[in-house]
């Protein structure tokens, strides 16, 4: 559980290749401590020069040395002074015959080891941590990175206790052989101790082809662009000619649907003209005055109708507000005659209080 493999080593013989190409039989480890011994001295003296990695062949007479850097000008110096200190260090240490040559990296925030440096260099300026991962990550996705992870850990902040955090964006497929995944690692030296920091970029997938050549992603992306901007160059031609020709016929139909428009219109002005010109030379009126009677008489004829029909409603509400009030008359008269009393009745009961009262005396 747990236990971390470097991407780099576990795709060593996928789709990628060692940094130091040589085969010795008898002096295997006196050659792999030269190659060791070659990389302190270049780490040493050229500590800040961006340096992401270093690639060694061996012949039977040199080493080849090529060094990848994002600041070609710090690893060359005042006309070529600091390199050819740095190609005698190496050969008095060695004893062998030294060709160094520098490779410019023209991405830097594609390469893991160089994006761990500048964190790193970030918090021994005092930058706080997530702003300085946070800010590489941004970076890195515009230059054209899929996805990005970035793992800080230590006494993060000035922290009595020590900790991990880390950030990921985009996809990182750790398990996927075919992805290529850069890897990067490097260390703050910081007042309250040291900071570790670990990079890992997915910069897209590498393809095997049927011979065995290895394709990287990042040409085959350029190949796909190429082949998009050739058809949306030509797709481009096709549609505009296409919308060329529909703009022509879209003119035509409108110039023509005008003049039929036009000549409607005429046609219609002119029977309206002659209309009433006609009729009034046969019965004999004016043409104004014919023309505005015959106007006038549907409009009247209209008002009448409306004058017409409201007071036959308002002679219907009449009805009936005076059929409601004289079947209220009706029901008062009714309730008035239940209410009153019989008068014998009631002389009668006062004479029987009065007899009882008398015997009762």
């Amino acid at each position: 559980m747990g236990q971390k493999v470097n991407p780099v080593g576990l795709r060593i013989g996928i789709n990628k290749g060692w940094q130091s190409r040589w085969f010795a039989t008898r002096d295997y480890a006196r050659l792999l401590k030269e190659d060791m011994l070659i990389r302190k001295i270049i780490e040493e003296q050229l500590g800040n020069a961006g340096i992401s990695r270093i690639e060694m062949e061996r012949t039977a007479e040199e080493v080849k040395v090529d060094m990848y850097t994002a600041k070609p000008g710090m690893v060359i110096g005042r006309r070529g002074a600091t390199i050819n200190d740095i190609r005698q260090s190496i050969e008095e240490a060695t004893g062998n015959i030294i060709q160094l040559n520098i490779v410019e990296i023209k991405k830097p925030e594609l390469v893991a080891n160089l994006v761990a440096e500048s964190i790193a260099n970030q918090l021994l300026g005092r930058v706080s941590f997530r702003r300085a991962m946070k800010k590489a990550m941004s970076l890195s996705l515009k230059a054209g990175a899929k996805g990005v992870k970035i793992q800080v850990s230590g006494r993060l902040g000035g922290a009595e206790m020590a900790r991990t955090e880390w950030y990921r964006e985009g996809r990182v497929p750790l398990h996927t052989l075919r992805a290529n995944i850069d890897y990067g690692f490097a260390e703050a030296n910081t007042t309250f101790g040291k900071i570790g920091v670990k990079v890992w970029l997915y910069l897209g997938d590498i393809i095997l082809d049927e011979a065995g050549s290895q394709k990287g992603a990042s040409e085959e992306a350029e190949v796909k662009a190429r082949a998009e901007r050739d058809d949306s160059r030509t797709g481009l031609k096709s549609r505009v000619k296409k919308g060329a020709k529909k703009i022509r016929e879209m003119r035509k139909t409108v110039i023509s649907s005008g003049i039929k428009a036009a000549e409607d219109s005429a046609g219609t002005e002119e029977k309206v003209e002659k209309a009433p010109r006609e009729k009034f030379a046969e019965n004999g009126k004016p043409e104004k005055e014919g023309g505005a009677a015959d106007r006038e008489a549907p409009k009247t004829a209209a008002k009448q109708e409306v004058k017409a029909e409201a007071g036959k409603k308002t002679e219907k509400k009449e009805e009936k507000s005076s059929s409601r009030k004289a079947d209220k008359d009706k029901k008062a008269t009714k309730v008035g005659e239940e209410k009153k009393p019989d008068t014998k009745k009631v002389k009668d009961k006062q004479e029987d209080k009065k007899e009882e009262k008398k015997d009762s005396k």
